[in-house]
C-alpha cells in the first residue's frame, strides 16, 4: 500500500443507498464533535458498543481497475447496502487534483446514505533521517490530516515503515518519534487523532508500536490494531498488547503466527479483548481474502456481526 494513486471516476455509482439511519462515533475527541452533531441534527441516537465499517481498501481491485469499476461514491452506497454503521474512506483512492469542493461533496454523500466517516488512511513512512524526504513524508501526513477534519474523521490510520538498510532498528524508531512528534500538534490542531497501524517493519511486534506510543507520549497517536498483521509467535498476546490504545481496530479474514497455519480471525476473541478495554468504536474490514471483494466483505461482515 503506498500514496494516494490518481483516479477518475464520476460520483455516479453502482450501488443504491438503501441504510437511513446516521451514526456516530464515541470515545475521540476532535472529529467526534463534528459527527455528533451531525446526528443530533438528523433526530438519531448514536449506538452504543463496537460498530462495523469498511475500508476502501478493501474494495482496491475496483477502485485501481483500469478503467475503475468503482469510485468512493459507489464504495460508500456498497457499505450502505451492506448497512454498515460507517466507512473508511482511503486515500489513495482519491481522485488527482481534488479539491475542497470534491471532499465537501463527499462527506455530504456519506451523511445522506446514513453512513459516519469513521476514519480514513494515509501511506508514509517515517523511519528515516532529517532530510528532505523525510520533510515530505511529514508533509503527507499533515496534508491528509487537514482532508479528513474536513470530512470530519475522527482518526486517521499512519504508518511507521523499516529500518533503512544500514541503520539500527533503535534509530529507525527514534526518527518515527520524531516524525510523530512533528505531526502531534497538526494533529490536534484538526482534530483527528492518528493510529499507527503494526504494519511490518519496526512494528511488526507490539513492544515496536508501544514503544513509538509511550516515546510521542500523546493522546493524539494510539494504535491502529490490524488483527491480521502480527507474525509473531502469539499473534493475539500482541494484539491484546495493544487494546488498551487502540482507537481505530482493522478487521483481516486471517492470522497467520510465526509457525503454523493461516487460520480464520477469531473475531470473538478480538471482540473480548476489546470490550475488556472499554473499546467502542469500529472494526473497520481490510479485506485480503482470495475471493472476489464484494463478497468477500460481506462474508466478513456477517462473521464480525456475529462476534458482536
Amino acid at each position: 500500500m503506498g500514496l494516494s494513486p490518481d483516479s477518475s471516476m464520476t460520483t455516479e455509482s453502482r450501488y443504491s443507498s438503501t441504510h437511513l439511519t446516521r451514526r456516530g462515533f464515541l470515545g475521540v475527541m476532535g472529529g467526534a464533535a463534528a459527527t455528533l452533531a451531525a446526528s443530533a441534527a438528523l433526530g438519531q441516537d448514536e449506538p452504543e458498543g463496537i460498530k462495523v465499517s469498511c475500508c476502501a481498501y478493501s474494495l482496491r481491485e475496483l477502485l485501481q481497475a483500469d478503467p475503475p469499476e468503482m469510485d468512493l461514491f459507489g464504495f460508500v452506497d456498497y457499505c450502505a447496502e451492506l448497512k454498515l454503521d460507517g466507512t473508511e474512506l482511503t486515500s489513495y483512492y482519491f481522485p488527482g487534483g481534488f479539491g475542497d469542493d470534491y471532499v465537501d461533496k463527499l462527506k455530504d454523500y456519506c451523511a445522506e446514505a446514513g453512513l459516519t466517516i469513521s476514519g480514513g488512511a494515509v501511506g508514509n513512512r517515517f523511519t528515516l533521517p532529517k532530510g528532505e524526504e523525510r520533510d515530505k513524508q511529514i508533509e503527507h501526513v499533515v496534508t491528509w490530516l487537514k482532508h479528513y477534519q474536513r470530512l470530519g474523521a475522527p482518526v486517521m490510520r499512519v504508518f511507521a515503515g523499516n529500518a533503512p538498510e544500514g541503520h539500527s532498528r533503535e534509530e529507525a524508531i527514534d526518527w518515527c518519534i520524531e516524525c510523530f512528534r512533528e505531526c502531534v500538534p497538526h494533529a490536534e490542531e484538526a482534530g483527528v487523532v492518528m493510529g499507527l497501524e503494526n504494519h511490518g517493519g519496526v512494528t511488526s511486534d507490539a513492544h515496536g508500536v508501544l514503544e513509538i506510543l509511550h516515546g510521542v507520549d500523546s493522546e493524539w497517536l494510539g494504535s491502529n490494531l490490524d488483527t491480521g498483521n502480527f507474525h509473531t509467535e502469539d499473534p493475539y498476546a500482541d494484539m491484546a498488547r495493544l487494546a488498551p490504545h487502540a482507537v481505530n481496530c482493522h478487521g483481516k479474514v486471517h492470522v497467520k503466527p510465526a509457525e503454523g497455519e493461516a487460520h480464520p480471525t477469531d473475531y470473538k476473541r478480538v471482540v473480548a479483548m476489546l470490550r475488556a478495554e472499554g473499546y467502542d468504536k469500529y472494526i473497520s474490514i481490510e479485506y485480503e481474502g482470495s475471493d472476489p471483494p464484494l463478497e468477500g466483505v460481506r462474508s466478513e461482515v456477517a462473521r464480525i456481526r456475529e462476534a458482536l
